[in-house]
């Protein structure tokens, strides 16, 4: 439609196009329009703020705890989902929303309200990614934080791990 290629379109093309040896949780965002549209597999993620709330949070997708839905490749065999498998969202925009994507990371370190709070502020966005991605690495080393990563998995303490962040807001 209108030319924009859709995220789960991407998906597909990339997971058959590469042919080296890994695996990975995705996330791919695209904007047609004022409407943001997400394709997610496994356990990255995205989330939508707007005026201080999240109003669009993507679910992880597993098969239990510390297995998420990948997309690989192991001794030149495809493994793992495909494109297909990926949840799809969309979501309509208005200016000043506040999109963020991440790896698991900083969603199993960082509570929404703490997201909130940060991509909130009147900072720069590569400023914000960045203190995203900080107090997410300083929780994962907490070992008495009570982190969404306890909430799936009744262990406490910040859970170290990958640390990834886009922040991009709708200016039209």
């Amino acid at each position: 439609k209108n030319g924009v290629i859709r995220p789960v379109d991407i998906l597909d093309y990339a997971t058959r196009s590469v042919n080296l040896d890994g695996g990975a949780t995705v996330v791919i965002a695209s904007f047609d329009g004022n409407e943001l549209q997400i394709a997610n597999l496994g356990d990255c993620g995205a989330r939508i703020v707007r005026k201080g709330r999240i109003i669009l949070e993507t679910k992880e997708q597993s098969t239990g705890l510390n297995l998420p839905y990948y997309v690989g490749i192991v001794e030149g065999k495809r493994v793992g989902y495909g494109a297909a498998d990926a949840d799809v969202y969309r979501a309509g925009l208005e200016v000043g929303d506040i999109v963020v994507l991440g790896s698991d990371g900083l969603f199993d370190n960082m509570h929404n309200w703490r997201i909130a709070n940060i991509v909130g502020s009147s900072k720069p966005l590569e400023e914000q990614a960045k203190e995203l991605a900080m107090n997410a690495f300083e929780l994962s080393l907490n070992q008495k934080y009570i982190s969404p990563c306890t909430d799936k998995s009744g262990i406490i303490g910040g859970k170290p791990d990958d640390i990834t962040v886009v922040v991009a807001k709708c200016v039209s």
